[in-house]
């Protein structure tokens, strides 16, 4: 688990790997971190580590971004 306090935009954001998200003891020390923010103008923000594959992830949504901003060029051709 990693926390990392954002002073500035009063942000709590917590970090967990698949394991973790799994364990009894780090939901009950999830519990604790909101309790105690509960009254706080903090927000907390969990983080749950995925279990697909990234690179392929990150390349199909490149591919379709990519498709997206070539019809909206043609569009704007006129096409």
């Amino acid at each position: 688990m990693q926390i990392q306090i954002n002073k500035k935009i009063k942000c709590v954001s917590v970090w967990l790997t698949n394991e973790e998200s799994q364990n009894a003891e780090i939901q009950e020390r999830l519990n604790n971190i909101y309790a105690e923010y509960k009254n706080t103008k903090y927000k907390v923000a969990v983080f749950y580590s995925g279990s697909e594959n990234l690179y392929d992830l990150t390349e199909g949504l490149i591919k379709h971004n990519k498709h997206l901003s070539e019809k909206s060029e043609d569009e704007a051709v006129g096409f």
